[in-house]
């Protein structure tokens, strides 16, 4: 057993297309916090909090709806009740105006990583539990991803995450509650004209992380030299972006595109990380047909020749953060040109040698590159 246990439910939708009319404004996820060993004593206090309010029936926001003061008044009994809990919220046409990101893939690979960091970084020996009734995407991909990444699921654990059913477990009724009341505080679609009293009312045993979509600041422990090149790599993609914001051209739409998931990738998912061109070509405007050689060609190649830094190597694609980026990429340009270039010299003298020197390509001022350099 963990010495933390968390259940988790969530709020909205990871679909970043705010206009459509049953899509909240924002996504939240909400894990009520519970020290293994004291779980049955706050299981009856909230289950004496559930009995006060809602008889035998279940505990859930969705049977409080717009009640602002049933509400409050019970917030106020499961903060009595020792409830502690942590929500992460997104405001989801934030996420959109600072990255131009209008993909769910790499959205949904983003709160994976910031759910992971905030729970699992806090709480080493942690189990989580979810509501499996009605399960979104999004709890099933963090659950593939815990078991990917999760590395310190130690003796007391078997799994990092398993599913839990809200009507038969009543902390997972809690999070349903704590979810559904910071949506009527945040939710610009189900907004309560006394949200302030709804989030104030949480403020003490409810720990709200709700800036963490924003590009996080340089370590001090960067180098001076890491911290140019990432600023200047920023800064072309950036000016590309805005440049090109208003086309319609359908190539540059694609360019777009792929620079802005790179670019949200770098500042939102892993500044380390190379994206693979699938991965790019799956979760982009450019069309899945595109082939890897295509893709280079028709979108990378003209996002390098409009002077963005694209730093590229056998992992895939990113938007460099570090002098070793970009030194991995000459060196690997390096192993590719090389020895193209020699070839074509040999082949050159090949031909001079063989005319007895009357045909020497390597003197036309076209093929002045294969020389090398002047002696």
């Amino acid at each position: 057993m963990a010495d933390v246990l968390a259940f988790a439910d969530e709020y909205g939708q990871p679909n970043l297309d705010t206009s459509i009319d049953n899509v909240s404004t924002h996504y939240i996820v909400a894990g009520v916090i519970v020290e293994h060993g004291r779980e049955d004593a706050q299981r009856a206090a909230l289950d004496a909090v559930r009995g006060r309010h809602f008889q035998t029936g279940v505990m859930r926001s969705a049977s409080i709806g717009s009640s602002d003061n049933r509400r409050l008044r019970i917030l106020s009994d499961l903060c009595r009740a020792g409830v502690h809990a942590l929500a992460l919220i997104v405001d989801k046409d934030l996420i959109r105006e600072d990255s131009g990101l209008r993909f769910q893939r790499p959205f949904r690979r983003f709160l994976n990583r910031k759910l992971y960091e905030e729970l699992y970084n806090t709480f080493p020996s942690l189990h989580l539990t979810a509501d499996r009734v009605g399960k979104s995407d999004f709890m099933i991909r963090f659950k593939a991803f815990l078991e990917e990444t999760h590395h310190l699921n130690t003796l007391f654990s078997d799994s990092a995450m398993e599913w839990g059913v809200g009507r038969e477990e009543v902390f997972l009724q809690a999070a349903d509650v704590i979810c559904g009341s910071l949506g009527r505080c945040f939710d610009r679609k189900k907004l309560s004209p006394r949200a302030s009293e709804i989030k104030e009312a949480m403020t003490r045993w409810v720990q709200l992380r709700d800036g963490f979509w924003r590009e996080a600041t340089q370590a001090a422990a960067v180098g001076t030299a890491d911290v140019f090149v990432s600023s200047v790599a920023n800064q072309r993609a950036e000016t590309f972006i805005e440049r090109n914001r208003a086309s319609k051209d359908e190539d540059v739409r694609r360019q777009l595109s792929c620079l802005k998931y790179l670019l949200f990738h770098k500042r939102h998912i892993d500044a380390e990380a190379y994206v693979h061109a699938p991965e790019i070509i799956g979760s982009t405007e450019v069309p899945r047909v595109m082939t890897k050689r295509q893709f280079q060609t028709h979108v990378i190649a003209r996002l390098r020749d409009a002077d963005v830094l694209i730093a590229s190597d056998s992992r895939g694609y990113k938007v460099p953060s570090t002098m070793d980026d970009v030194l991995e990429y000459l060196r690997w340009t390096k192993k590719q040109v090389e020895p193209m270039v020699a070839r074509a010299k040999r082949m050159a003298e090949a031909i001079q040698l063989a005319s007895n020197n009357t045909l020497r390509l390597l003197e036309e001022d076209e093929f002045k590159y294969l020389r090398g350099p002047s002696s």
